[in-house]
């Protein structure tokens, strides 16, 4: 099913940033990201809007390293307000008034079915959540002591 697809990939995508806070942002990214996918049947939307995103988490970075915190809390703010802001309204209400189509009875069933048989899928996860725990141990400071 689409609803599932969505679900699951956006799932995929924030544990693969391998860390709570990115995964936080990456799933609802990703649940964009892949409804963008379907509504426009095509990769390129998604790809581009993925690039969008990670330009400007390079620019906010650069922005925080570059300029006087006053300067950069304001020009963060003003992005807030300006883009954040009106962008999050648009696609909830865009989430809200276009609805993907209904799961059909055999979808239903098989959408379970596959993800708790699927050995690959299980692999990511445990390799992915693996890795962002042993790399959330080995940057304690505990453990550097």
């Amino acid at each position: 099913s689409q609803r599932f697809g969505i679900l699951l990939s956006a799932f995929i995508f924030g544990i693969m940033h391998e860390n709570l806070p990115q995964f936080l942002f990456s799933f609802p990214l990703g649940i964009l990201l892949a409804y963008i996918t379907i509504r426009h049947n095509s990769l390129t939307p998604a790809i581009i809007t993925h690039l969008a995103v990670n330009s400007m988490s390079m620019l906010i970075s650069y922005g925080e390293n570059l300029l006087p915190h006053s300067t950069f809390r304001k020009a963060w703010m003003l992005y807030t307000l300006v883009v954040l802001l009106p962008g999050t309204v648009a696609l909830c209400y865009m989430l809200l008034t276009e609805h993907l189509p209904d799961l059909t009875p055999h979808q239903s069933t098989r959408t379970k079915r596959l993800v708790v048989t699927a050995p690959l899928f299980w692999l990511l996860v445990i390799t992915h959540v693996g890795l962002a725990v042993y790399s959330c141990y080995t940057m304690s400071p505990a453990a550097t002591m």
